[in-house]
């Protein structure tokens, strides 16, 4: 484990909608399920099948979610972190 983040195990490609993740929450990216643009770009800015993921902060009233990834933080659009299909890693104590 890096910096808090929870190493990923393939396995089934089963998984839920970053959206639903609240801070502290650690997994990996199973996919984006957006294919144009936007989904590109999330590509490019690092979220691709097997990343390591952790939630860090959700802004209130719908604003955007912080999350940690690849060594650095992105902040998403609610939008954007619906298409981000994550699963869940147990993390144990540090």
């Amino acid at each position: 484990m890096a910096d808090g983040i929870a190493q990923w195990t393939p396995g089934e490609a089963s998984g839920e909608s970053l959206i639903n993740w609240r801070p502290g929450a650690h997994g990996h990216v199973v996919q984006v399920a957006r294919f144009d643009a936007i989904g590109e770009r999330l590509a490019e800015m690092g979220l691709t099948p097997g990343v390591p993921l952790k939630v860090l902060r959700r802004a209130p009233f719908g604003g955007p979610m912080l999350v940690r990834v690849r060594d650095f933080s992105l902040s998403l659009r609610l939008s954007e972190a619906a298409a981000v299909v994550v699963r869940p890693v147990a993390v144990g104590p540090r």
